[in-house]
């Protein structure tokens, strides 16, 4: 699990050799540590995020660098892989989420759009479909995900609220975050 630790943080970049130069930016072999973060668009949330990131990365000797972009290029800065840091938002809209694991993790496929991944963890995701029982897919698949993350290509930020207007009645439906709930499960209540 990570946890925001700026002692750490520069423990870590001093033992991989990058310096603290005069203005607080690390630098190593002559190349100051600067990053781009492609910010999408004008929505104020994306931008103050944007500013916690930079304040957050200066605080451990990292520049920020913050490009701004039209939202109408969202298709080519994935395709073309324009970012070093870029905030994308996806949630699983099916019953069987385990299907979508491999969309972001597999190594091989155009979707995982860090292309982090090895043959070997894509061998992994791909057994968790043979697993019939749900109970034991959704752990196998927890395990899995938390394997990927060791990459550190794909980091959770957090989790949004999600909104739902719903008729009064209607069950197991709604703003469910981690949970799909199984089609047959909804419907109206008696």
């Amino acid at each position: 699990m990570l946890k925001y630790d700026p002692q750490q943080a520069r423990r870590t970049l001093d033992e991989a050799g990058w310096k603290p130069g005069a203005d607080g930016i690390r630098a190593k072999d002559g190349k100051e540590l600067e990053l781009g973060y492609t910010l999408l668009g004008d929505d104020p949330v994306e931008k103050a995020v944007s500013g916690a990131f930079t304040a957050m990365l200066k605080a451990v000797g990292v520049r920020l660098n913050v490009n701004k972009v039209s939202s109408n290029d969202f298709s080519k800065v994935l395709s073309e892989r324009r970012f070093d840091l870029f905030i994308s938002g996806n949630r699983s809209t099916d019953p069987f989420g385990a299907r979508s694991l491999c969309d972001f993790y597999c190594s091989d496929r155009e979707s995982n759009i860090t292309g982090a991944g090895t043959p070997e963890l894509d061998q992994e995701i791909r057994a968790t479909g043979d697993i019939a029982d749900l109970g034991q897919q959704i752990a196998a698949v927890n395990n899995l995900e938390q394997k990927a993350l060791q990459q550190y290509s794909l980091l959770p930020l957090y989790s949004g609220p999600s909104t739902y207007g719903l008729r009064k009645g209607l069950a197991n439906v709604g703003a469910t975050i981690f949970y799909s709930p199984l089609p047959e499960t909804i419907g109206w209540q008696k």
